[in-house]
């Protein structure tokens, strides 16, 4: 995954990414850390219950497979 300045975007390749992965059996995807953004604004960090790591669980559990989110 290459991920850019722009969330939403990092998110929709990352759902692609989650969902194609689940539908070949895979049971554990990990990924690199920064997958969420790339860039120098750090204003929009967030905490661990955050809506964006809200997604992020729940894509995991809607597509049974295990996430290795190499930020968090």
């Amino acid at each position: 995954m290459n991920s850019l300045n722009d969330s939403s975007f990092n998110f929709t390749i990352f759902s692609r990414l989650v969902k194609e992965s689940a539908a070949a059996v895979a049971e554990l995807l990990c990924f690199p850390e920064n997958l969420s953004y790339v860039g120098s604004n750090w204003a929009i960090s967030e905490p661990l219950n955050a809506p964006s790591m809200k997604n992020y669980r729940s894509l995991a559990k809607e597509s049974n497979i295990w996430l290795s989110l190499g930020e968090f």
